[in-house]
């Protein structure tokens, strides 16, 4: 940054302000560029803009709009990639379910995103939704929910229980604070739902066969 002086402001040229910020209580530093310092920023600026626009297709005045429908269609399209990622999901799991000879009745349903190859990076909230839908699907009753996926090479875990279960002392909150330590996190909720998350993507898959065998046990327990 070089520093000059002028006799008047007419002197300075052309000026263009490259920054602004406040630095005290009613102060503010202003920093800008002038003379052919501020040509060639401007310069510089307008080769930008040409190329945006010729990568675009389009005249300057029309980029911004074309960027925002850009922007909307990219957001049109995640929002049919995670429906159709949930729909696949939920199809999936039910295929896969299978009644456990011991559980007297009860449906555990476990999955682990992670192993299905066209939804792996599905996260927590759509998780939830497919939950829903599961639970929905088995009209509600004696259903409980272990769900495990790697999210940015991290392991996270839902836990979901139908309103019965939590009648009879299912707590997924308590649970997941529990058992939160064997992926090197920590975990929390609500009786009905919980998430969970750690460090530890290796210790996923146990951790969702510990809290099957935990549930089972204690809803055999309690009959």
């Amino acid at each position: 940054m070089r520093w000059y002086s002028c006799n008047r402001t007419g002197d300075i040229g052309i000026f263009k302000i490259i920054t602004e910020a406040s630095i005290g209580a009613n102060l503010r530093r202003i920093e800008a560029a002038t003379g052919m310092y501020a040509y060639n920023y401007l310069e510089a600026r307008e080769r930008i803009l040409n190329n945006i626009s010729a990568s675009l297709e389009v005249e300057d005045d029309k980029i911004w709009d074309t960027l925002k429908d850009i922007k909307d269609n990219i957001k049109k399209k995640e929002e049919e990639l995670t429906l159709l990622q949930i729909k696949i999901a939920k199809k999936e799991i039910i295929n896969r379910f299978k009644y456990d000879p011991r559980s007297d009745g009860l449906k555990i349903i476990d999955f682990n995103f992670s192993s299905l190859k066209l939804v792996p990076a599905i996260e927590i909230k759509s998780m939830g939704i497919v939950g829903d839908e599961i639970k929905n699907y088995f009209e509600g009753k004696n259903t409980f929910i272990i769900f495990g996926n790697i999210l940015g090479h991290k392991p996270v875990m839902l836990l979901q229980a139908t309103a019965d279960l939590v009648k009879k002392g299912i707590d997924c909150g308590k649970i997941a604070r529990e058992v939160s330590e064997k992926l090197k996190g920590r975990g929390g909720g609500k009786p009905y739902f919980a998430q969970l998350g750690g460090s530890d993507p290796d210790s996923l898959d146990s951790t969702i066969d510990f809290v099957r065998e935990w549930v089972l046990k204690y809803f055999k327990k309690g009959k």
